[in-house]
């Protein structure tokens, strides 16, 4: 929005050390708002905004944030619910909320066009959440209407947001790059634990004891429950070896469980919340992986309410949580569905591939993914994108399990015909199981992907590097290096090393390697493993190889950091 002359000279002024400290980022905000009132600078005619993106990602803090900090330096602003929407013109809605139902369209527009004037800024009508509340299928009536009308008043703008599943059935046509700025909220991702460590420190909660690799906390509402939970335990740090995403998930439903036994009085042991999970799950595979009917999901959840006269239904708590959401899905026609689904995809596999591996024993396993199978006839019949989730899930519990690993048991001509995505999928996978799933075979398969993608390899072997006890840790690429000679160390090791650490991309995930300096530089120590530190000194010295002088210089006082408290 920022006109050409000006916006190299501001970007240079106030993004090049974003990527360093998410603190900055609304403080850039506030200083865009400024840079546009104090240079007066020419903007092109759009003034409208959408923000959007995932469940619990932060929208609507963001948004909150930023309309307090422009009441604050009395910069006029109008802040508005879209649950609160009755139907019918938006206007309508907004004068109630205002109180000024007695007065025409055009004099409430006109009023808040002056009050932009007078206070040299553009007064912003902030709406968030279209996808909220009993009337938001109208908002597709209205909406373009609306831009129109606001267009003709130079000092008024408007920021909307919605939920990235609901873009296309309440926008759809109505919107586009014409009218309206599209911006996506990534949450903490690629700062995930830089925030996620400045969040646990305002909650009071200590820095976890060893890096944080979930990418579920980049979901500062998964954050904001674990931590609630914590909470209420009187616990001030996360549970040590919560690395498993088994572990994860089940930290994050007993805490669930333990929340609302409370609200409902009843005995957390009983396990109500897994059981209606469970049957809620059960009835996603193999027809409804993208949710369920809000009718049937509340009839299925509410059976195991323990007491339905206290308090809300056991399904309302449940929505009003988070665990589970209303979303919207579409038929083969473009049709919109509204249904109930679990928030969080992973969680959701986690629950059907458990649902499933539960039908079977050491013997029987080798043939679950036989053509008569659910699960085998999705992948007999190439549609494995369906079930990719579910499947890295099986590749954690199979393991586990069984000690076997979920390559063996697929078919032989299809593995050959799909060896990348197999291969993805056990990248993805292989961090998440316990250290005694691990055998020659897994390494057999490590080796493999090395010969397609070498990067990969490295990233894994990082990612388990400070896991005591764990077979595949800091100590086996020691090992590895310590056998290679320079040239050969150079080519596996130092240069990727090197190049690991380009800037990030907005929106994508923090390296490991990041993670690495910046936990053993900033992160808890006073309650971490002795073995743990020396693992990951070993890898920090490794990263002094690299060519890359700024690896080498964060990485040194990141050592000294580490050899200073554990001499």
């Amino acid at each position: 929005l920022i006109s050409e002359n000006k916006r190299d000279e501001f970007y240079d002024k106030k993004f090049n050390d974003l990527r360093y400290d998410y603190s900055q980022f609304n403080s850039a905000l506030r200083d865009i708002s400024n840079f546009l009132n104090e240079k007066g600078t020419r903007c092109y005619e759009l003034r409208a905004a959408l923000l959007y993106g995932e469940a619990g990602i932060g929208k609507s803090h963001l948004l909150c944030d930023l309309s307090l900090h422009r009441t604050h330096n009395k910069q006029p602003t109008v802040f508005l619910l879209g649950q609160h929407y009755e139907g019918g013109s938006p206007f309508k809605t907004i004068k109630i909320l205002l109180d000024l139902e007695g007065y025409r369209d055009s004099d409430v527009l006109g009023a808040l066009d002056a009050a932009g004037e007078a206070y040299r800024s553009r007064t912003l009508i902030v709406i968030d959440a279209l996808n909220e509340g009993v009337h938001r299928d109208e908002w597709k009536n209205h909406i373009k209407a609306m831009l129109h009308d606001f267009s003709k008043y130079k000092n008024i703008c408007m920021l909307v947001s919605c939920r990235t599943t609901y873009l296309r059935y309440i926008l759809s046509d109505q919107v586009d790059e014409t009218n309206i700025v599209s911006i996506e909220h990534y949450g903490f991702q690629g700062y995930e634990h830089r925030a996620a460590e400045k969040y646990l420190s305002r909650q009071g909660i200590s820095k976890p004891s060893a890096p944080i690799l979930a990418p579920e906390f980049t979901n500062p509402l998964f954050l904001k429950v674990c931590c609630e939970a914590l909470k209420k335990n009187s616990q001030t740090t996360f549970p040590k070896g919560l690395h498993g995403i088994t572990k994860l998930f089940e930290f994050y439903v007993n805490s669930i469980e333990k929340s609302i036994a409370s609200a409902k009085h009843y005995n957390p042991d009983e396990k109500i919340i897994i059981k209606a999970l469970d049957n809620f799950a059960s009835k996603l595979f193999p027809d409804n992986l993208n949710g369920i009917s809000m009718t049937e999901a509340r009839q299925l959840i509410n059976k195991y309410d323990p007491n339905i006269s206290l308090g809300r239904a056991l399904f309302d708590e449940l929505l009003d949580i988070g665990i589970i959401s209303e979303d919207m899905t579409y038929d083969e026609n473009e049709n919109a569905i509204p249904v109930i689904r679990f928030t969080y995809e992973r969680h959701s596999d986690q629950f059907i591939a458990n649902k499933i591996i539960n039908e079977y024993t050491t013997d029987s396993v080798k043939d679950l993914f036989s053509e008569e199978t659910e699960i085998g006839k999705i992948i007999s019949s190439n549609k494995y994108w369906r079930i990719d989730g579910i499947l890295e899930v099986l590749a954690v519990i199979i393991p586990e399990k069984f000690n076997l690993e979920l390559f063996d048991l697929l078919p032989k001509d299809y593995l050959n015909n799909h060896t990348y995505q197999f291969l993805e999928l056990f990248s993805n996978s292989v961090v998440w199981r316990t250290s005694n799933s691990f055998s020659d075979r897994t390494f057999e398969l490590l080796n493999k992907i090395d010969e397609y993608e070498h990067e990969k390899t490295l990233e894994i072997l990082l990612r388990l590097s400070t896991e005591p006890e764990h077979p595949w840790n800091a100590e086996l690429l020691h090992k590895n290096l310590m056998e290679k000679s320079i040239a050969e160390r150079d080519h596996f090791w130092s240069i990727n090393i090197a190049v690991a650490d380009q800037e990030e991309d907005e929106g994508s995930s923090e390296t490991i390697l990041r993670t690495l300096i910046e936990w053993s530089c900033f992160g808890e120590l006073n309650n971490i493993e002795e073995e743990r530190v020396r693992l990951c000194a070993i890898i920090l010295l490794w990263f002094l190889t690299t060519s890359n002088r700024k690896i080498r210089d964060q990485s040194t006082k990141s050592l000294v950091r580490l050899f200073s408290k554990f001499p």
